[in-house]
């Protein structure tokens, strides 16, 4: 029976032939900072998907608004806008993220100093 259907296993080494290629062609080559801001924002990238897609309580998504009235042409250009405004959403949560840790710092060290 664990022999019969070998698709699980010849998928799970596809992956893992693909991350290894991936792993190798990390150490190979550095990877731009965009890419890595991108990797490290996935929450907010879903979660403002989600949102942007499928609405809030309070808004209607983009589905409840175009339902199914769009070509593909359409829907590949939406989706690029789309993932556009994911990417700078992204950089700018960085970028916010990275500002209030230095804040935080700064004042940390203000308070030190005056208690000393």
């Amino acid at each position: 029976m664990l022999f019969e259907n070998n698709f699980l296993y010849f998928r799970m080494g596809q992956v893992l032939i693909i991350a290894g290629l991936f792993g190798l062609l990390a150490i190979r080559i550095r990877i731009p900072k965009i890419i890595t801001i991108i990797g490290s924002e996935t929450l907010a990238i879903y979660f403002w998907h989600s949102v942007l897609i499928y609405g809030s309580i309070t808004t209607y998504g983009l589905s409840q608004h175009f339902k199914h009235t769009l070509n593909p042409w359409q829907c590949v250009g939406l989706a690029l806008m789309a993932e556009a405004l994911l990417i700078v959403i992204a950089f700018y949560t960085y970028k916010i993220k990275r500002w209030l840790k230095k804040r935080r710092k700064t004042k940390a060290l203000i308070t030190t100093k005056q208690s000393i």
